[in-house]
């Protein structure tokens, strides 16, 4: 896995005219420093574009049933079942919560940036006639012209008839800090690359004299560091962005979540 959709802006920092670098060098500096800050900042950040094939939730609120069940409101009840979303058991029955939901959605995995397009039949839906949605931590894609999104999906099929398909950009963006702090480490990537390396930081310098002036690095390895690389700038980024230096983002699994039933196409960056 790599990052997706980074577009480090190199031009907003001072980096000994980045631009006279040949283009594959560039290129070469900008995904080590992008793969690198991705990675230590708990490969969190950057949207993909990708195309998925949604299934349609289960019309029953819940993997768990039990009949018959009562909810009591005052004095009254009536006859319902109970469920669990979201980690907490509920009654669902007339009068309750259960029809606090959208009459028509399917649910897409998160974060939802962007939906770039949707089509049904091989036919375009007006961008107007959905909205998204996060309820409880799921983002939702609401059918709002009533009409309904499909009930079948006709896997077998790439367009056309019993296609249902949605493009959107999953992720999050990047935020400038850790932009500016990427871009700062392009500029250390590329000197590293060229056979000219006069604007370079040292490698491991431990002590330098000339002309009265003293330079001191401390001597960390790699173990001590994790992924800290010695430039100030960008390891004060990393450390306050990922304090506790995870290794990617948190996942949380639960038996009332829905069953991945999505089939995903990603789109490269730059496709």
């Amino acid at each position: 896995m790599a990052p997706c959709s980074w577009d480090t802006d190199v031009s907003i920092v001072d980096c000994c005219d980045f631009s006279s670098y040949p283009a594959g060098k560039r290129t070469a500096a900008l995904a080590l420093a992008e793969h690198h800050m991705w990675a230590a900042t708990g490969r969190r950040y950057g949207r993909c574009l990708v195309t998925v094939r949604p299934c349609q939730p289960d019309p029953t609120p819940s993997r768990f049933r039990g009949y018959p069940a009562f909810s009591f409101s005052g004095e009254s009840s009536s006859l319902g079942m109970p469920y669990i979303r979201g980690g907490v058991w509920r009654n669902c029955g007339c009068g309750s919560r259960c029809c606090c939901r959208p009459n028509c959605y399917v649910e897409l995995a998160g974060p939802v940036a962007a939906v770039s397009e949707v089509r049904v039949d091989g036919e375009v839906v007006a961008s107007t006639a959905y909205r998204v949605d996060v309820v409880s931590g799921v983002w939702q894609l609401v059918r709002t012209d009533g009409t309904c999104w499909p009930t079948c999906q006709d896997l077998d099929a790439n367009t056309g008839v019993g296609v249902f398909e949605v493009d959107y950009e999953r992720g999050r963006a990047i935020p400038t800090a850790v932009s500016v702090a990427t871009a700062i480490l392009a500029c250390e990537m590329v000197k590293s690359l060229s056979a000219d390396p006069s604007c370079r930081l040292p490698d491991k310098l431990v002590t330098l004299t000339r002309q009265g002036i003293s330079v001191e690095v401390q001597p960390n390895t790699r173990e001590d560091m994790g992924y800290l690389i010695g430039i100030p700038e960008v390891d004060d980024v990393i450390t306050a962005d990922n304090p506790s230096r995870r290794r990617s983002r948190p996942v949380i699994y639960s038996p009332d979540m829905q069953t991945a039933e999505d089939r995903v196409t990603v789109i490269p960056a730059g496709a």
